[in-house]
């Protein structure tokens, strides 16, 4: 009898410590997720920013209209993930979720308090607008 106690009492706390560590691991798990994502990202405006300065020294100041053409001109060796526009030498990305963007823009250096508006988005800045 004491054996099927034993037993009963071990499954239990088995099942509890699986429940607590699947509940308090998500949370954490997710924001990793996040950060993989913003890094992502973080790359990939780098890329087309680093890829735009040089358009900018090869033709006198000028501004691409779009991001093909920089990979037209061979500035970007391949086209970024979708999402990514360039319009009027302003970075834009559509992503999903408001807190992505604001972490984006954290990441590139830019401290806004909530997410910027593309028409406050100048060419001087680092951030991006998202949508």
């Amino acid at each position: 009898m004491f054996n099927l106690v034993l037993v009963i009492v071990s499954v239990a706390l088995s099942v509890a410590l699986t429940v607590a560590g699947v509940l308090l691991l998500a949370p954490s798990g997710s924001r990793g997720s996040m950060a993989g994502e913003v890094e992502a990202l973080y790359n990939e405006a780098m890329r087309i920013s680093e890829a735009q300065q040089m358009w900018r020294w090869s033709h006198f100041g000028a501004s691409p209209a779009d991001i093909g053409e920089l990979v037209t001109g061979q500035y970007l060796s391949t086209a970024p993930s979708a999402g990514w526009v360039l319009q009027q030498g302003v970075l834009k990305v559509t992503l999903p979720d408001a807190a992505l963007c604001m972490a984006l823009n954290r990441r590139l250096g830019q401290m806004h308090s909530n997410v910027p508006a593309c028409n406050a988005v100048s060419e001087a800045d680092r951030g991006v607008c998202c949508s």
